[in-house]
Order: structure tokens, then C-alpha cells, then sequence
């Protein structure tokens, strides 16, 4: 749909989780980046990734807030 963004759909979630961060004096964030390539026939419209114009693709980037305990809060 045309009105919605990745941030609109996210905006709920990341206020939770900044709610549920606050009530702890440390909070351990855990990220890691994935390389989504496909190769140029597959797609259009995606960008070069992994320094080769030959492959195009995405690159996804999760973070996970947990409490030094190891708990999830999102």
C-alpha cells in the first residue's frame, strides 16, 4: 500500500521497546547485518552489494535490546 512505510509499520514496536529499555540502568544491544544478493536477472531495482556490480541485493540490519540478564524487551 502505498501510505505505508517501514517505519510507520515499526513505530509501535520501537516505542514499546524504548519504554520497556528505560525501566533498566543497562541495556546490551545485540545487532548483526545480512546480505540479501540475487543475481541481476532475478531483480530490478535493487542496489550492488558485497563490491561487485555483478551482484544486487539488500542489506538487512537487526539490533535486539536485552537486559544484562539476557531477557528480551525487543
Amino acid at each position: 500500500h502505498e501510505e505505508t512505510s517501514v517505519n510507520g509499520l515499526a513505530a509501535g514496536h520501537f516505542a514499546n521497546t524504548a519504554q520497556r529499555c528505560a525501566e533498566f540502568p543497562v541495556v546490551l544491544v545485540a545487532q548483526d547485518t545480512t546480505v540479501f544478493s540475487y543475481r541481476q536477472s532475478q531483480m530490478e531495482g535493487l542496489g550492488p552489494v558485497c563490491g561487485s556490480k555483478r551482484t544486487q541485493g539488500l542489506l538487512a540490519h537487526s539490533a535486539l535490546a536485552l537486559t544484562e540478564a539476557g531477557t528480551p524487551l525487543g
